[in-house]
Formats: C-alpha cells, structure tokens, sequence
C-alpha cells in the first residue's frame, strides 16, 4: 500500500466524521419535551457534568429556594443526582441548561408523564449567571380546575449573535369543569403565552438579582426591580399535540424557522397576539402566513387573509406565499379576522411572527429584506 492510498483514507475518514459529527451535537432524548431546542445542545460529559455540579453550588442552591414546583422534587440533598447539564453554543455566546427530573433514568419519551425544572443558565466573565426558569408538566389547582403546565426556554438567534432569551408555554385546562381536558373543535385546547428578555438586556441580570420564574401562561413571578425587562407576550389557545404538548406552542411563531408553526384552538379559527412592554418602537412586522414547512400543509391548513391595523382598516396578506410579508405599520398588536382556508383542516397556522422596533431592529431574529 502507497502513501497515497493512506492518505486518501485519511481523507474519507474525515469527511465521514465531518458529516457525522453535527449528529453528536444534539440531545435526541429531549425532543419530545423540548421540539424547538434538542438539536441545538449537547449534554456534558459525565465526568464533565460532576465537575460543573460542584462548580455552581451556589447557583443549584438559588434554584432550590426559588422554585415551587407541584410536589416540589427540588431538593438541596437530591438536586446533584437528578440534574442533567447540557451545553449550547449561540453566536459568541455559551449557554447551560440545568435539567432536573425526579428520578436518576428519567424517560423524556414519556412527554405527558416526565415532570422536570429547566433552568438556564449564560455563561459571562468566567461565571455562570441564572438567567430563569420554568417547569414542564408542572401542576396547580384553582376552585374551579387543575391545570398542567408545559414550559419552553429557548435562546432566539439572528444573524450570528444572540438576539433574546424567551420563556413560553401553555396552560392545559383539565379538572370538574373541563373534564379530563377542555376540548375545542374536538381538539385539546392550551392558553399560551410568553415573556422575552431582549439579549441587550441581559447583563442587567446577575447572580445578585432575583431570578425569573416563569410558571406557566398568565402567571408571572418577577421582581419589580427588573420586571420591566422582560417583554410579556400573550395569545390566543393553541392546539395541543397528544404526544409532544409542545409541538404547535406559541414558541414557534418567534423561533426563526418557517417549518414550524403556532396553531391556533379556537371557536372561530382566528388568533391574537399581543406583545406587552415595547413602548411606542415599533415600525413595521414581518409574517411568514401558514403552515410553511412545505407547501402540502400551507395549503392544508387555513392561513391570514387580513389583519387589523391600529383598530381601523384591514390589511390583506398574500396567500400562495411561504416567505417574509413586512408590513409597515405602528402597531405590534397582531390581530386576525379573516382567513384562507385550508383544504383539509380547520386550524389557522402562523409561521413566524416579528416587529421592528426603532433603536433596536428586529426583536425576535434578524431578516434579510
């Protein structure tokens, strides 16, 4: 055997694990509790994740006294053994996700029946800074009903860089009143809502300040001081997925990626969506309509014919098209009447969902217009 032919196995073999190597950049196990983030982390190695454990007493002590949690789990003496450490990259920036279960072999396949407490956690100055947290199946009871809570975090990206940290979720009403789930067009029905720091806010948070807890739609827990940061989104009910809750949540709208989409569970097939705390920015929206993952479910399902404009004219979107639609206009409210139809199914479907706010550019993501 010639050197040549060692050396073009050594080519190959790179180029077999250059191709290979973004498939050990994922975490497989999460993707039906976290839809939108599992392919963008890696959990840590197990000798890795003992030393970063050790490394943030302080941080998992934080957590602890902070988070309610249902049959709160989140004990200090058990915390170090259920809790699982991923890393995600984003732009410059380095993010950890502390992952905590109630059991050491947790089956995240399980979405309905797993329960866990996702904390967040960005990586500055050779500190890890606890940005928030949430839960995912987590539960509390009213006079009237139970409700479950299925909670997202994820990091929104533009172009090369960090653009804002949102925090979502939904509500799934079950209880006497409901029943086992309130059902809407034969349907199981979630509120939604969010809240979104903006990433040039985020150094306002530190390991000195009290940490966001978000706890589920339309229930917030954070500290005056710094409540004004965080954007509240909210929205119409969603259409609740049987397997993976998370799949058609509110989250989609913001994430950058057209292939996913928030669908709606309403009576009469419309949405809203109402961002809270952008002052008077805004100029103009961006709207990807539909199911835009490809064109058999745009078409399939029903998407936005016309919105309102500042309460006193519609404007009409484009059908037939699976891109941005940029509309200028000073109002961030989003707010829908009439519809395409689908040919097949009666749920409105949106895409993605931006506003361009003066001074600061597009809030969720970066578009090339």
């Amino acid at each position: 055997m010639d050197k040549q032919y060692f050396f073009r196995r050594f080519v190959v073999f790179f180029v077999f694990l250059g191709l290979y190597i973004p498939l050990f950049a994922e975490a497989p196990e999460l993707q039906y509790v976290m839809p939108n983030s599992w392919k963008k982390i890696t959990r840590l190695s197990t000798s890795e994740e003992i030393v970063f454990l050790q490394e943030s007493e302080s941080v998992l002590q934080r957590i602890v006294e902070t988070a309610y949690f249902g049959g709160t789990f989140l004990l200090e003496e058990k915390i170090h053994e259920t809790t699982r450490v991923y890393r995600q990259r984003a732009g410059n920036e380095v993010f950890y996700r502390l992952i905590t279960t109630e059991t050491k072999t947790p089956d995240f396949s399980d979405s309905r029946n797993i329960v866990f407490f996702q904390s967040l956690l960005h990586s500055r100055n050779e500190e890890n800074i606890l940005l928030c947290m949430a839960p995912y199946n987590g539960g509390f009871a009213t006079q009237t009903a139970y409700f479950k809570i299925f909670s997202s975090i994820d990091i929104i990206e533009g172009i090369g860089k960090v653009k804002g940290i949102l925090v979502s979720g939904i509500r799934e009403f079950e209880g006497e009143k409901y029943g086992s789930s309130r059902i809407v067009k034969g349907q199981t029905v979630g509120g939604s809502s969010a809240a979104y720091l903006p990433w040039t806010d985020a150094p306002l948070i530190s390991n000195e300040t009290e940490v966001p807890y978000y706890s589920g739609p339309t229930y917030f827990y954070f500290e005056e001081v710094h409540s004004y940061i965080w954007i509240k989104i909210e929205a119409s009910n969603c259409l609740v997925d049987e397997k993976i809750p998370l799949r058609y949540g509110l989250q989609n709208a913001f994430d950058g990626d057209p292939a996913t989409s928030y669908v709606e569970n309403t009576e009469d097939d419309n949405m809203q969506i109402v961002i809270s705390g952008v002052g008077n920015g805004c100029r103009r929206i961006a709207i990807i309509n539909g199911y835009a993952q490809n064109e058999v479910l745009y078409r399939n399902n029903n998407r936005i014919k016309s919105i309102y404009h500042n309460n006193d004219r519609m404007i009409i979107l484009s059908d037939n098209t699976l891109i941005y639609q940029i509309i200028e206009t000073e109002n961030e409210v989003l707010s829908v009447r009439n519809l395409y139809k689908g040919d097949k199914y009666n749920d409105t479907c949106l895409a993605e969902y931006n506003v361009f706010l003066e001074g600061f550019g597009w809030l969720f993501g970066d578009i090339n217009e």
